[in-house]
């Protein structure tokens, strides 16, 4: 017999290689229901390198399942309980070997636990997500290095299924500073229907045994139908062998990194060789990585990225729209390697000087969102001073619009719930769903955080009845106030004293522009796109976007340009408000 043979329902198995995954499954407990139906437990073993060759030679040697002196030991008297887990061998250079997963069963509940030898060893700390257990590597950080399910519960027939991954790399690092050899043991059964192969060894037998030196056969016909067998194996395979040290060891004090713009790879050493002078360029869609995560600090005027304490990458700066460019040596001193080697990714170019000049002129999202939000702040200040004016001497400009200029100047605008969202980096090929998310993170800073109520009660002062405006949500009550501040400028009358005629003025003749914040209105709507069928999404989009004066076409090249323009009317469309009602106050 063939020493490659296996029978037809266990043939996936060979074909299965755990170490091509980035997550690489080091226990699984496992369920088919679909066919051909059955069951799995897949073990790991680790092996000192010295035993590999003689292990090899008879994997089949090894059992199947992790053992423990428990749970629910039996005393003796006089006897010390020791707590242990192994996997047993026959056969083999030892009798007991070292599991990487540890495992008990309970009533009917069976539990996969990573050696905490291993966490230790990165110092990772645990995470609940859903049913998973996710141990990230908090210095890096590196997220989901291991994730242990729920465990398995058993209920005939089936059992539902129990796994424990690692990354790749960091496997890769404890073999090799254990210097074992990572060994997987599984047992498998599947019910098929028998083939001429299967029928041919089974002859006229109900079972059969069939061994070789890294697995062990038996087949059998189930006793209502001879068409049936089931197949089971037990067997072993060499996963992983010692090699590099990708997580402990520093990859780049070896290994360099090709920047465009220098000829030679530049490691650790190279680096701190080099002076202020030398930069490097990166497109801003590196700091993707990094955003919407708290642990993050980005600063989106520089480019800036910094986690806690541990590392961060400084002396940049933002260059025309797309660009970051930094301090090539401050890159490798600040950062872990594969921060470093991230940032590397997403390098380009370096710009001619006549292009870098050109870039210098233009605006990038830090920019725009700064205008954006300050001219919030403006605009809320616009209000309390009218406020003010009217006798309301309580109200602040945080009353209005949620933001303090005081406070976004000593912790950083970008750094509240409403302004990070919209100081986020924006690629010139934007989606349009990328585009509307963005639009909604603009309503919730400019339309939603105005106060209805703090509106309402300034146009009370102001003499406005009340069943006129009994409707009005923020944004309209906000549209009359610079409508009514329109009105007084173009009059001459006291927008503070005189509230209940330039009211009456404004209803019987209007005022010019009639919808002075026509693209706040418009944002507001935009917000709505996304409701749509998506059938129907792009054209309603367009047509909002005609609105900012943007014409069918312009989204050929993707959403990036067309938001900036958005930004810009925007901090426009807020600095004007704001000024009218100042003019009057």
């Amino acid at each position: 017999m063939s020493s490659d043979w296996w029978p037809t329902p266990l043939q996936h198995i060979p074909a299965e290689n755990p170490w091509e995954e980035d997550d690489v499954v080091v226990a699984e407990i496992r369920s088919f229901d679909e066919q051909p139906a059955g069951h799995r437990r897949t073990f790991s073993v680790l092996v000192p390198v010295d035993e590999v060759d003689a292990v090899r030679k008879n994997l089949a040697g090894f059992d199947h399942s992790i053992r423990a002196s428990g749970p629910h030991p039996s005393p003796f008297p006089g006897s010390v309980y020791d707590p242990k887990f192994w996997v047993g061998a026959k056969e083999l250079p030892q009798e007991r070997y070292e599991p990487l997963v540890l495992s008990w069963s309970s009533h009917d509940k069976t539990i996969l636990q990573l050696d905490p030898r291993f966490l230790m060893t990165y110092g990772l700390a645990p995470r609940t997500e859903g049913d998973l257990v996710c141990w990230d590597d908090p210095a890096g950080p590196i997220y989901d290095v291991v994730k242990v399910s729920a465990p398995s519960t058993w209920s005939f027939p089936l059992e539902t299924s129990a796994l424990v991954t690692i990354k790749r790399d960091y496997m890769q690092d404890y073999l090799t500073l254990r210097n074992m050899a990572l060994v997987q043991v599984f047992w498998e059964i599947r019910w098929g229907n028998a083939d001429d192969a299967i029928d041919k060894r089974l002859g006229g037998e109900e079972a059969i045994a069939i061994d070789f030196p890294d697995r062990k056969f038996q087949l059998s016909r189930y006793v209502r139908n001879r068409e049936i067998v089931a197949a089971q194996v037990w067997g072993g395979r060499v996963v992983a062998l010692p090699g590099d040290l990708p997580i402990t060891e520093d990859s780049l004090e070896k290994e360099g990194l090709i920047w465009p713009g220098f000829e030679k790879p530049i490691t650790n050493d190279v680096a701190a060789g080099m002076n202020a002078s030398e930069q490097v360029y990166v497109n801003d869609g590196v700091l993707a990585k990094f955003e919407d995560r708290p642990e993050f600090q980005i600063n989106p005027k520089t480019g800036s990225v910094s986690f806690g304490t541990q590392w961060s990458v400084d002396y940049c700066d933002r260059v025309g729209r797309n660009l970051i460019q930094l301090e090539i040596k401050k890159l490798y001193e600040g950062a872990p390697a594969h921060v470093t080697r991230h940032w590397n990714d997403f390098a380009v170019e370096p710009p001619s000087e006549k292009a870098l000049l050109a870039a210098r002129t233009q605006r990038n999202i830090g920019v725009r969102a700064e205008e954006v939000t300050y001219a919030v702040v403006s605009m809320g200040e616009a209000l309390a001073a009218l406020a003010q004016s009217v006798g309301l001497t309580e109200l602040r400009p945080e009353n209005f619009v949620g933001l303090k200029r005081r406070a976004l100047e000593y912790s950083g605008w970008w750094t509240f719930e409403n302004t990070a969202p919209i100081s986020r980096h924006v690629p010139l090929g934007l989606s349009a769903d990328g585009f509307l998310d963005r639009c909604m993170s603009l309503n919730k800073l400019v339309v939603e955080s105005l106060s209805e109520s703090r509106l309402r009660q300034l146009l009370a002062a102001l003499d406005v009845p009340a069943d006129a405006i009994a409707e009005f949500r923020n944004l309209k009550l906000l549209d009359c106030i610079v409508r009514m501040a329109q009105v007084a400028a173009s009059t001459g009358l006291g927008l503070s004293k005189d509230g209940k005629a330039i009211w009456g003025r404004l209803e019987k003749e209007g005022t010019t522009p009639a919808k002075p914040i026509a693209h706040l209105f418009a944002l507001y709507d935009i917000r709505n796109v996304k409701a749509h069928k998506a059938s129907d999404r792009n054209k309603k989009l367009a047509e909002e976007l005609e609105r900012f004066d943007i014409t069918a076409g312009e989204e050929a090249a993707g959403y990036g340009k067309i938001l900036d323009k958005v930004y810009d009317a925007l901090s426009k469309e807020l600095g004007e408000a704001s000024a009218k009602i100042e003019a009057v106050v």
